[in-house]
């Protein structure tokens, strides 16, 4: 099996106002050059950055996510004077109402060729299905193409990455709070994954009702690492089948 194990630093609901990147890193997580960015920051204030004693301009993780939100919209052709003066949630909105209404539009192939492509959220989680390929040497074989510590981190690093599409993204959540279907759905449209899916221990209707909502399968943590790995299989086999 090849294993690609790439991780990130937390970042965490506490940290998401927190200066801590400079304008070239966040261009690279929106995919966009340094001088849009500027522009965008400039004319429209479309991001807010702090400035330090020194005259450079720091943004927060929630200045990167928007950043992000704001460069796929115009991608699709929307006018970013009209974008900048919208709310992140707003953005996230109709992010997902355009996801929602219509196809990807990703190069993606009908049957996969090679091992199944997996990015993980949680590392004791990517630990457990190493530990179960290694048990099962005769089970399909899957590559870790990132495995993150929380979902705002794989969220905001996909566009570190070139892989062109993925089979499965799968969170590690402690539980399925209310917001959870927003933010998987952001992360598995950055990532363009065929399948969504989250492992929890405790849960809620409302969070339920937020995974069926956009599609993401849910499956509350199980303590025995064959009952995890056979999951992991029919996601798999679902993901060949979108």
């Amino acid at each position: 099996m090849t294993v690609s194990n790439e991780s990130a630093p937390p970042l965490g609901a506490a940290s998401q106002s927190q200066p801590r990147f400079r304008i070239g890193a966040v261009a690279r997580m929106a995919g966009m050059p340094v001088a849009t960015l500027r522009i965008w920051e400039q004319r429209y204030q479309a991001v807010r950055p702090t400035k330090t004693t020194s005259g450079h301009r720091l943004y927060s993780s929630a200045d990167a996510e928007r950043a992000t939100l704001l460069r796929q919209l115009t991608r699709q052709g929307q006018a970013i004077s009209l974008l900048a003066t919208l709310s992140t949630d707003r953005l996230r909105e109709i992010i997902l109402s355009v996801q929602g209404s219509q196809p990807a539009k990703v190069s993606r192939p009908t049957k996969r060729s090679g091992p199944m492509k997996i990015l993980v959220v949680g590392q004791s989680l990517a630990r457990r299905l190493q530990r179960w390929s290694d048990r099962s040497p005769n089970r399909p074989a899957f590559q870790f193409i990132g495995v993150f510590d929380s979902l705002e981190s794989a969220t905001h690093r996909a566009h570190d990455y070139v892989e062109p599409w993925i089979d499965v993204f799968l969170w590690q959540s402690p539980g399925l709070q209310p917001g959870i279907g927003k933010k998987l759905r952001l992360a598995q449209t950055v990532w363009r994954a065929r399948v969504a899916a989250v492992t929890y221990r405790f849960s809620n209707t409302t969070g339920r009702a937020e995974l069926e909502g956009v599609g993401a399968e849910a499956l509350l943590e199980p303590a025995n690492d064959e009952t995890l790995g056979a999951w992991l299989e029919s996601l798999g086999r679902s993901a060949t089948h979108i």
